[in-house]
């Protein structure tokens, strides 16, 4: 096979598994659901197993792109101004980057099991901080401007008692939320990728 040709390939197997894990990933967040145990408002979905698996798949860079598409799509399929004016997409690409950046960066340099497991304790680590810092300082205010301070601390209230004020949101239901859902992808990652690299993500040679 000529250079040419193996590029081309290369080229033709990034832009299909990109496609493809997007495609994936785009149903899977529409799916979402709400887990009692958590404020109503945190709703637990699967979308970005597939981009973590895309990620060390094909690297950061395609992690971000397949993160954006699937939250792109997911936005214009469920309506314009459906969702807060698209608050609640760009609070999820934002959440995810921080979780998908560090994973590929780290995964790119530690490229065996070990580093899978590290690259994605660390990504559990910065993004349960940066959650907690992004709904603190701008998602639930922003969401109270919308629907009112004293709503979004009972939806909260309904899923824990104790929560008293919006750093009992963020400490009883942010931060819980977020390690819960960032470890089962987590898990499911170290689980299925090499697998999944054996087969339909197999690079070309």
């Amino acid at each position: 096979m000529s250079q040419n040709s193996l590029q081309s390939s290369k080229m033709t197997f990034y832009v299909t598994r990109i496609a493809m894990l997007a495609a994936v990933a785009t149903p899977l967040m529409m799916f979402d659901f709400p887990i009692p145990i958590f404020p109503g408002f945190y709703k637990f979905d699967l979308s970005y197993f597939p981009v973590v698996i895309g990620t060390f798949s094909m690297g950061p860079v395609a992690g971000v792109i397949i993160t954006v598409l699937k939250n792109l799509i997911a936005f214009l399929l469920a309506g314009t101004f459906t969702d807060s004016a698209g608050i609640g997409a760009i609070a999820d690409t934002l959440i995810g980057l921080s979780f998908i950046l560090p994973a590929g960066l780290i995964y790119r340099k530690m490229h065996t099991k070990k580093g899978a497991v590290v690259s994605l304790s660390v990504s559990l680590v910065i993004t349960a901080i940066f959650s907690c810092a992004f709904n603190y300082w701008f998602l639930i205010p922003t969401y109270s401007k919308f629907f009112g301070l004293d709503v979004v601390l009972k939806m909260a209230q309904s899923a824990c008692k104790y929560i008293k004020d919006v750093k009992g949101v963020i400490v009883l239901g942010t931060l819980p939320f977020n390690l819960f859902k960032w470890l089962v992808i987590s898990v499911l990652t170290v689980l299925t990728y090499k697998p999944l690299s054996k087969t339909i993500l197999k690079k070309p040679k």
